[in-house]
């Protein structure tokens, strides 16, 4: 079907911003009361989408058809356009000129990537003509009078672009007639993802001792703000559990361009480090241990998309035995609406730690019964030699905990089970990894026979492929996390065997005899000599 008319002025704008007229709907003369719709596909659901008029088409509706000039600025704009782009538009009459119909698509997207920073700066005041909120994956912006559109979406996750849309008269001359070119606009919206990811020693959970120093990595897009953007706030924070402790000195941040390699940023350039009562959020309330303020600008001229920190911590004693585990949250703020002064939204990611621990009962074994022992004394080794004894702290009374990293005053090998009543024979020791333990008794309780067999434990979490998930093969019913076993003491003495020792015994008793006997007979030979 051959088309022509005035609407040929903003084709190339058209072209330029990927605006499909495809569809073709049944002719009808243009009324004061057709519209058309713009529904915005690719978006967040719950995100506000917002239509404003910045275009008006000159139509007469009593002749149905556009006048001279056919497209002009809506009033509230032209001061702004002829103040900044002062080529796109006639000042006398307010129409948009040929140099903007025909300016490259890259310039288009500059000049209403401006034009929305104004907008939403409050400059010009431009009525918004139609606001909605999107149900799932897509929103509709209906009953829009004939004219060109910016489109912003807000209040999501994601950053996303401001774009134009353009509900244009054509003429159709098979019928004769002016008819909305496309009454219905369906435009996917453009965005910038924006995520952050945790991980600790390079996976998302892990087994760890008390003690341990662990390697943690922080690891964030870059969103994409425009030239023209307010709000370029972009932020890491990072929250450490009671159970951690952040090394001091270790915090180091890296630019990532593409598949290029790290390269480690400047402090006071390209960022700032924050390590004293730091907070986040768009209220600034939530505490973190420290936070990684970004030079937007910065970023963006190095050509910056992912940005990297890195740092230590300790696992500590406060850190929990079993499925609880240790959580490391990673906290990113940042502007999720580039045209909004304070705009501000986060996302966040966490990783957890696990701990181990080891429960015995010492009892008495003489009666057949388990009556708790008072008394006895251990060492865990990682062999059964004993060769390889690890140190605890004592926490209380038949408590012992692995030491915190660097801590060696108060350390002890010795460990001894409980002596109060209400934990008489117990011994639990906390904060260790997965491993094969030996459980070796250096003191027997009074009256008591030492063991001399280590008990063996070994521990192994549960879950599936290498992601821990702190309850571990054999764990006690009631303390997840805990593996357990009951360590006997007998009375009396170590009596030999009946086989080899008895034997042996006999013989040299026999070999006595002989000897005597021997003895015996060389006296009676001596005798008559000496007659």
């Amino acid at each position: 079907m051959k088309r022509r008319g005035p609407a040929a002025l903003l084709a190339p704008v058209l072209a330029a911003l990927a605006l499909a007229f495809a569809c073709v709907t049944p002719a009808w003369a243009i009324q004061s009361t057709n519209t058309g719709t713009i529904t915005v596909s690719n978006v967040e659901n719950g995100v506000d989408a917002s239509a404003y008029q910045v275009i008006e088409v000159n139509y007469d509706f009593d002749a149905d058809q556009p006048k001279d000039p056919e497209f002009t600025w809506a009033s509230s704009v032209r001061s702004w356009v002829s103040t900044n782009y002062a080529t796109y538009i006639d000042t006398q009459t307010g129409a948009v000129t040929k140099a903007f119909s025909e300016a490259p698509a890259s310039d288009v997207k500059a000049f209403y990537d401006a034009l929305a920073a104004a907008i939403r700066g409050g400059d010009p005041s431009v009525q918004v003509a139609k606001t909605a909120q999107a149900q799932g994956a897509t929103v509709t912006l209906g009953d829009l009078p004939m004219g060109g559109y910016l489109v912003l979406v807000e209040n999501g996750q994601y950053v996303y672009e401001a774009a134009a849309h353009n509900i244009v008269p054509e003429f159709d001359e098979d019928a004769q007639a002016w008819q909305i070119a496309e009454p219905t606009i369906d435009a996917a919206a453009k965005r910038e993802p924006v995520d952050v990811t945790k991980t600790v020693e390079d996976v998302k959970v892990v087994g760890a001792q008390y003690g341990d120093l662990l390697d943690f990595t922080l690891e964030a897009d870059v969103p994409g703000y425009p030239d023209n953007a307010i709000e370029k706030t972009y932020e890491i924070g990072d929250d450490l559990s009671d159970g951690l402790t952040l090394k001091a000195g270790t915090i180091t941040v890296y630019g990532i361009a593409g598949s290029a390699q790290p390269v480690e940023l400047t402090s006071g350039t390209h960022y700032t480090l924050v390590d004293q009562s730091a907070t986040m959020g768009d209220d600034a309330q939530t505490p973190v241990d420290f936070k990684v303020v970004f030079d937007y600008d910065e970023l963006e001229a190095a050509g910056y998309d992912t940005v990297r920190v890195t740092y230590q911590a300790s696992l500590n004693h406060n850190a929990p035995v079993g499925p609880t585990g240790t959580p490391n949250e990673v906290i990113l703020g940042y502007a999720n609406n580039p045209y909004e002064e304070d705009s501000y939204t986060t996302k966040d990611d966490d990783v957890k730690v696990f701990s181990y621990g080891i429960d015995v009962l010492k009892y008495d074994g003489s009666t057949g019964g388990k009556t708790p022992l008072a008394g006895a004394e251990f060492k865990l080794c990682l062999d059964a030699d004993g060769e390889h004894v690890l140190s605890f702290v004592q926490a209380g009374d038949g408590v012992y905990r692995v030491p915190e990293e660097g801590e060696t005053n108060g350390t002890t090998t010795t460990l001894v089970v409980g002596e109060a009543e209400a934990v008489k024979g117990q011994l639990v020791l906390n904060g260790l990894k997965e491993g094969t333990y030996y459980l070796i008794e250096t003191k027997a309780p009074e009256g008591f026979n030492i063991s001399t067999t280590p008990v063996t434990f070994t521990i192994v979490d549960k879950g599936d492929d290498g992601d821990y998930d702190g309850n571990i093969e054999n764990q006690m019913v009631d303390k997840a996390g805990y593996v357990h076993a009951d360590f006997e003491n007998k009375k009396g003495f170590l009596l030999p065997q009946t086989g080899g020792l008895g034997t042996v015994a006999f013989v040299v008793g026999g070999l006595a005899l002989v000897g005597g006997g021997c003895v015996y007979t060389a006296k009676r030979v001596r005798g008559p000599k000496g007659e």
